[in-house]
């Protein structure tokens, strides 16, 4: 796993690239989590994610709640295929709360509709590296 941190408009965002499984996801975890003081606003950028498991699912819920007991916005863009089939299988794009983009003609391999929650920070965050 290859984690790369860029700053745009005030956000700390961090680029995941790999597998983020059982063998690896805290110690992804403890990178991130290391990294992140000095902005009020981290995104995680998914969509290099080629695999996941319960690990980082875990991994990932660990992080969202320690930047929330921190005072810090933790949101997940940019899902990967993997990452949205993972989360569809087991319900938890509400637990994130993060908007999903889903092309319309993928929608109607997901049970339940994603995007439908109106996000309350910073839409501007760019889903690609530059």
């Amino acid at each position: 796993m290859e984690i790369h941190c860029k700053h745009q408009n005030e956000v700390c965002v961090f680029f995941l690239e790999g597998e983020l499984l059982v063998n690896n996801a805290m110690a992804v975890a403890g990178m991130i989590r290391s990294k992140g003081s000095d902005y009020d606003v981290y995104a995680l950028n998914l969509s290099g994610v080629e695999a996941i498991d319960t690990a980082g699912v875990q991994a990932l819920m660990h992080l969202k709640k320690d930047f929330t007991e921190r005072g810090k916005v933790f949101k997940l863009i940019a899902h990967s295929a993997q990452v949205i089939q993972f989360f569809d299988l087991y319900g938890l794009a509400p637990y994130f709360g993060d908007k999903i983009h889903v092309k319309s003609e993928d929608m109607k391999n997901y049970a339940f509709s994603y995007g439908v929650r109106k996000s309350e920070v910073n839409e501007n965050i760019s889903i690609e590296e530059k």
